[in-house]
């Protein structure tokens, strides 16, 4: 009887620290989007596909090589990183909604409408989220976008951060993401230094 009460104790004790931990990361990421980092202190990366993303100097952005070497991309127009130097790497990506998939999509996202349903849609069937926790709006110029948080399909278990940013100008989805160890103000950081063209 006692191993069992223990043992109901525990899982209730997981339980609310899950739920705090959710709870803190929703809180740590404020809006609206803005580039709020001086230009003294950080680095701006501009992307050909019409956004940039400022961030401290002390961290690393490094291109993919594989877009580079193999695919023949041009720079500042591939996926990227941006490593922080403890451990956390920011995944930038960009998908051009240009699979028969994703006309509809593309559709619904340059028309303005039904904007939420169709990025969560576009999470759910991403290879990066198992199931979503929750969502949050972005105020963002030039584009939508939400902030989804949940569960690791590359890593079960573990938690992600997701932003999924429609820019209109360029007809382009910007996927941000954080995985493994999550850091709700790193993130924000980060967030908050994209700025649409």
């Amino acid at each position: 009887m006692n191993r069992i009460i223990v043992a109901i104790l525990i899982s209730l004790l997981l339980v609310l620290g899950l739920g705090g931990g959710i709870w803190y990361l929703q809180k740590s990421i404020n809006h609206p989007i803005v580039s709020v980092m001086a230009k003294k202190e950080a680095n701006t990366y501009i992307s050909k596909h019409g956004f940039s993303v400022s961030y401290p100097k002390e961290w690393n952005l490094v291109e993919d090589e594989y877009e580079l070497q193999v695919l023949k991309r041009e720079p500042n127009k591939v996926s990227f990183d941006i490593y922080d130097g403890r451990g956390n790497d920011f995944q930038f990506g960009c998908h051009f909604l240009e699979s028969p998939s994703d006309k509809e999509a593309r559709k619904l996202l340059s028309s303005g409408k039904n904007i939420k349903e169709t990025l969560t849609n576009i999470a759910k069937r991403s290879n990066y989220m198992a199931g979503i926790n929750s969502s949050k709006e972005l105020n963002i110029n030039n584009g939508y976008g939400y902030l989804f948080s949940g569960d690791s399909k590359q890593n079960p278990g573990k938690d992600i951060i997701l932003a999924l940013i429609y820019m209109k100008n360029a007809g382009t989805l910007l996927i941000v993401k954080e995985e493994v160890e999550v850091d709700g103000k790193l993130f924000n950081s980060v967030i908050k230094g994209i700025k649409i063209m």
